[in-house]
């Protein structure tokens, strides 16, 4: 029953791995390292009996810098593609390529300690074997479980600040959940005793529900392509962001005085629209001239106080705002106290969520 069970594991992460590259191949290349590496540590720790000896005394060390590629991998598959294609994003993949860069060395520099290393190591003694000189092999695989665990964080906190739909949280949120026990299994691979469960068997036997989720979240969720991304936004941009009026073609000086607080970068939202009052008498038109636009437009003073705030919004992350800074200060900016409140302002006017404009 357990050989049976884990074979069904690691062929469902085969399975996802193929559809994976079918479906997501052509836009999201992290999110196919991820998958690649989670089946390399399937084959590797789902039962060393079964498979994972006899990979190690083929693969080692080739596989080792791979499992350093699903921490890396699932983050950089919540990313934009922009953020994916900016120079520094290769930093997230450093210990991929140190570790062969440390193999290349010490193969080059100390052959015959690299070759001793590579024989002690598939004789399953990684506390003794410096594959990975100066670190001992055992030390660089129980590393991995950890690394891994901290980059499921971030993925965690990138998709809060993106708003993500809740899906998308399952496989980084059960990854995350099931770090402890493959820390489990990945010790009792490298020093033959486990720390938490010491059957081997029920240690994979609770990693099932990973595997579960991994496949769900190729075939149901998996994602986004930026290419649809980028059409649903430049169809959200050819809107046109309007005031609106009663009648085409209406037209009043106040449009254009409203367009200029907008664009005007020095005018300081927070202060010209503190109140009503204060922003009629600052304004060029008088309080009857208001009301006769409001009544024309069909609008009142709290719209208009969220179309011009919405309006420098826009601006500015057209601008770049974003970039750098994030949501928190643009609702400063634009003199909302909280973000809540610029979120339900920009839906109001726009008719869509921010989240998906941005």
């Amino acid at each position: 029953m357990y050989k049976d069970f884990a074979v069904l594991a690691i062929t469902l992460l085969t399975i996802a791995l193929i559809l994976a590259g079918i479906r997501v191949r052509k836009y999201n290349l992290p999110y196919l390292y991820f998958l690649s590496a989670v089946v390399i540590s399937a084959l590797i720790f789902t039962d060393p009996s079964l498979v994972g000896d006899k990979l190690v005394s083929y693969m080692h060390p080739l596989f080792v810098p791979v499992l350093f590629l699903i921490g890396p991998g699932i983050y950089g598959s919540v990313l934009n593609i922009e953020d994916r294609r900016k120079p520094w994003h290769i930093i997230h993949y450093l210990p991929f390529i140190i570790g062969y860069i440390i193999l290349l060395l010490h193969w080059y520099l100390d052959y015959e300690h690299y070759i001793y290393s590579i024989e002690t190591a598939r004789q399953l003694n990684f506390l003794e074997s410096m594959t990975f000189f100066p670190f001992s092999d055992g030390f660089i695989l129980l590393s991995y479980p950890i690394y891994t665990a901290g980059y499921l964080v971030f993925t965690l906190i990138k998709l809060k600040s993106l708003r993500a739909e809740a899906k998308q949280y399952v496989l980084p949120f059960a990854l995350l959940i099931h770090c402890p026990v493959i820390f489990d299994i990945v010790h009792g691979f490298v020093k033959g005793y486990s720390l938490i469960i010491a059957d081997f068997k029920m240690q994979r036997y609770f990693m099932i529900g990973i595997v579960l989720v991994v496949f769900w979240d190729v075939v149901i969720v998996k994602p986004l392509n930026p290419k649809k991304l980028l059409e649903e936004k430049s169809k959200r941009e050819t809107r046109s962001f309007t005031y609106p009026t009663r009648h085409i073609g209406y037209s009043s000086p106040i449009l254009i005085a409203i367009e200029d607080w907008i664009i005007d970068s020095k005018i300081d939202l927070s202060t010209l629209l503190q109140n009503k009052d204060f922003f009629i008498h600052n304004s060029s038109f008088s309080k009857i001239e208001w009301d006769t636009f409001f009544r024309d437009t069909n609008t009142n003073w709290n719209y208009l106080k969220r179309f011009i705030r919405i309006g420098r919004v826009l601006l500015l992350i057209k601008q770049g705002y974003l970039d750098d800074k994030s949501i928190d200060l643009l609702s400063k900016e634009v003199g909302y106290k909280s973000r809540a409140s610029l979120y339900l302002a920009f839906e109001t006017i726009c008719g869509y969520s921010l989240t998906e404009h941005h």
